[in-house]
């Protein structure tokens, strides 16, 4: 049986390579490709920002498609996962529109 390590770049490698093609298939636009490849590279390589999934699911569990929903996705994709402060500037700004929403609801 594998370990956990071999585990974990299997489901890696599985995980980038249908994100990949999803978009060479057209499903998925680079811009998106690349930030799901980024957040995969996150989560199971540098194993960084445990908070930006938390903010993730906050907003799956009140999206609505609403215009808010939008710019927060803008925002998400505008984000460079190599510059920390950056990083952690949007994480703020995309909890800020998250309540924002949700006062609007």
């Amino acid at each position: 049986m594998p370990d956990h390590e071999q585990l974990l770049k299997k489901i890696y490698g599985e995980t980038a390579s249908r994100i990949a093609d999803c978009c060479f298939r057209g499903e998925l636009d680079e811009e998106h490709m690349r930030f799901l490849l980024n957040l995969l590279d996150l989560s199971v390589v540098k194993k960084q920002h445990p908070e930006l999934f938390l903010i993730l699911q906050e907003w799956m569990d009140c999206f609505t498609d609403s215009e808010n929903d939008r710019i927060i996705e803008a925002t998400l994709l505008a984000i460079d996962f190599n510059n920390q402060e950056t990083m952690q500037e949007h994480m703020k700004i995309i909890s800020e529109l998250i309540n924002e929403g949700k006062a609007l609801q």
